[in-house]
């Protein structure tokens, strides 16, 4: 495939990072839906509208991810709070993607890349306790578990539930609103770790 015209945030030999446009939509869609835990309330009239209207946030950059090799996309990974000195980090992979190493590859990038352009005194990543691949991720770049904060989910997923249910969409089983018991890790990030990633 011939290599696409658009702009490029970072970069190495396997993998580019391009700011997120309106042409990614339907790739970035595809990638929340597949990482949905209730992928069913995207069927939602209108939903997916309200979603991408909102995307990226206030203080937010995105960056989809593509292979060099044939620029096939893989993902997106972001910087959220980036109006503080304390910025989040997130990634989020189609499934065929997983288990490569893309994020242990592309996350240092993009946090090496935003501190060339603004101070960071920190990175951080919230993961939830369940979410293995990516907590192992996380310590392959360097993060150090600072804390947890409870999780939100219950209550999230019981308003799902509710306007599933006003949609006519799913017929929901109590046990799917229940706590399911996870909680979030709440990782710290120095910027001299993942600069010693990405150069050696």
């Amino acid at each position: 495939m011939e290599k696409p015209n658009f702009d490029i945030f970072a970069e190495d030999n396997l993998y580019l990072l391009k700011p997120i446009g309106d042409e990614d939509r339907d790739n970035y869609m595809k990638t929340v839906i597949a990482n949905a835990d209730m992928p069913k309330i995207h069927c939602i009239p209108g939903y997916n509208d309200i979603l991408w209207s909102k995307t990226p946030d206030k203080g937010e950059r995105i960056f989809c991810i593509f292979e060099k090799t044939d620029y096939n996309y893989c993902g997106f990974c972001n910087i959220r709070r980036t109006d503080t000195s304390e910025p989040e980090i997130g990634i989020s992979l189609l499934s065929d993607f997983w288990s490569r190493g893309i994020g242990s590859r592309v996350l240092p990038l993009m946090m090496k890349e935003y501190i060339s352009e603004k101070n960071a005194d920190y990175f951080i990543a919230k993961v939830y306790s369940n979410n293995y691949r990516c907590l192992r991720l996380m310590e392959k770049i360097g993060a150090v578990q600072t804390g947890t904060e409870k999780s939100e989910y219950k209550r999230i997923k019981e308003a799902i539930y509710i306007s599933l249910k006003k949609a006519g969409i799913e017929n929901s089983r109590k046990k799917e609103t229940e706590d399911d018991g996870r909680y979030i890790c709440v990782l710290k990030i120095l910027p001299e770790s993942l600069i010693k990633i990405v150069e050696g």
